[in-house]
């Protein structure tokens, strides 16, 4: 840890050795001093802490995703209850928006689980699920990446495709097996590490086991699709983007 102030109070930032990762521990009144820093301007997620002003023996916090954090976390200056931010980002530059936005629903189903303090938190992050009318069939977790779609290790799929189902669908599926990305169990096939596929809907195809549009069946928690995920974060880019 190293503080550059040189003051306890300070702005702190935190590594690890083979670690890619850099996190900052930032007071309130230190936030310009981050904002002027290179990392400032990656993207990242973020945890506002301060007293719940609901319950004066309680914390309350905000979990997000930006990018760039810096700007963002100046707009989280209209928030009042806020004390401290921790923010977290990439040394190397690898992380972009999507692994952000993946952090970011992570981090928030931890704090959900911890139950040490109150989420100010409307929504739920960005990871989706597959939609609830198939989870008798397949159910997974996965979040876009760059490259395609990546879902996480332990999503289990129907074993045995629809007659309708198309030929290179299954030929992937049969070619993932081989590799050891897939394994069949009894009735179901599981996924054994986290694999990005080239579309939502080839990820969503490749569990159902028959055609599918992954914009529509991978939704959150809320049943929010990808679509209307997408939709969203296309608008709230436009709106940043104005002058």
């Amino acid at each position: 840890m190293f503080v550059p102030s040189g003051l306890p109070e300070g702005m702190r930032i935190v590594e690890k050795t083979n670690w890619s990762g850099i996190g900052y521990v930032i007071p309130r009144s230190q936030l310009k001093e981050f904002t002027q820093r290179p990392e400032a301007g990656r993207p990242g997620v973020y945890v506002l802490t301060g007293p719940d002003p609901e319950d004066g023996g309680a914390d309350l916090a905000y979990i997000g995703e930006a990018d760039p954090l810096g700007r963002r976390l100046e707009q989280h200056q209209a928030k009042e209850f806020w004390t401290t931010a921790y923010a977290f980002t990439s040394k190397d530059g690898y992380l972009n928006k999507a692994h952000a936005q993946h952090l970011e629903a992570r981090l928030i189903g931890l704090a959900q689980a911890a139950k040490r303090c109150r989420l100010e938190n409307v929504v739920q992050g960005h990871a989706v699920n597959l939609a609830e009318m198939d989870r008798a069939e397949a159910e997974g977790r996965g979040y876009e990446s760059p490259n395609g779609f990546t879902v996480l290790k332990g999503a289990k799929g129907r074993r045995d495709f629809v007659a309708s189902s198309p030929d290179g669908l299954m030929r992937t599926r049969e070619q993932l097996i081989r590799q050891g990305v897939l394994a069949k169990l009894d009735n179901q096939v599981e996924l054994l590490q986290d694999y990005e596929f080239k579309s939502p809907s080839q990820a969503a195809g490749l569990l159902l086991a028959r055609s599918a549009n992954g914009r529509l069946d991978w939704k959150d928690a809320a049943g929010i699709s990808l679509k209307d995920h997408q939709e969203r974060a296309a608008a709230a880019a436009s709106r940043e983007a104005e002058p």
